[in-house]
């Protein structure tokens, strides 16, 4: 199926105002669709779900992408996969390949041209709420569990493994973070539904750079929360009905919608 969004005119065109916010630059999806993924070990191919934002290629196990993101590809070349029809090969800026296939050759020409197209855009700081890697994890009391951990956007996800088929250990929406002392390199994180996460590093440099991003995504969920809510209001307030309703659930209806994922 060929990937879906907007038109491949303007997919092509990208974001040319100047005076987007940044939270609305971050939500930017340039393109989205199914592909296969190669998996590192196996070998073999697994169909995934990918969003394109700027030079960050975010991947799910279904069009919900409220789940959690499996994982994100942060990319700064991509060349065709001379071995494979309609495939990609997308060049990490780890110094890693990932291989991908897309599903027909339409969609492998809009893929290629849509990626070209990011590589040559300069860099810019869309990518500060986005990160994964490795951390150690409190979740319950005096057992530290090493997960993969995957941020998107506020989205907080931890994996058993860094393997496509791995299992979501926990996920949540970040509300808050600090530094804790009850461990070298230690961060606590604040979840919704009043959950905390306690994560440790290898070293302060590694640290402060997730810091830092908790930090961005603590701001971007306050901007995105703040914003639906300004949105529902001006909804209501041109609907007696609307208004009538929100007037008797608006605290049990936010946190309905605040609900995330623990599992």
């Amino acid at each position: 199926m060929p990937p879906t969004g907007r038109s491949f005119r303007n997919m092509m065109r990208g974001n040319s105002s100047s005076e987007s916010s940044s939270m609305s630059d971050e939500n930017e999806i340039q393109m989205q669709g199914w592909m296969r993924k190669q998996k590192e070990t196996l070998r073999s191919w697994a169909r995934r779900y990918f969003t394109l934002n700027g030079k960050m290629l975010t991947y799910y196990d279904s069009e919900n992408t409220s789940r959690g993101a499996r994982g994100i590809l942060e990319f700064v070349d991509v060349t065709p996969l001379t071995t494979e029809n309609n495939g990609l090969s997308l060049h990490l800026v780890n110094g890693k390949e990932v291989r991908l296939i897309a599903d027909t050759h339409v969609a492998y020409a809009a893929w290629m041209a849509v990626l070209s197209a990011a590589v040559k855009r300069p860099r810019t700081s869309k990518n500060r709420t986005s990160k994964e890697g490795w951390a150690h994890c409190l979740t319950d009391d005096d057992v530290w569990t090493r997960f993969f951990v995957v941020i998107k956007h506020d989205s907080f996800s931890c994996y058993e493994s860094e393997d496509d088929d791995a299992e979501l250990a926990l996920s949540g929406l970040i509300r808050a973070v600090d530094e804790w002392d009850g461990k070298r390199f230690g961060i606590v994180c604040s979840l919704n539904r009043s959950r905390t996460i306690k994560l440790c590093f290898d070293s302060a440099e590694e640290k402060m750079s997730w810091f830092l991003t908790l930090e961005f995504s603590v701001s971007y969920g306050a901007a995105r929360m703040k914003k639906e809510s300004s949105v529902k209001s001006n909804s209501s307030d041109h609907n007696p009905v609307l208004r009538a309703y929100s007037s008797k659930s608006d605290i049990g209806a936010a946190a309905e919608k605040d609900d995330g994922v623990w599992i």
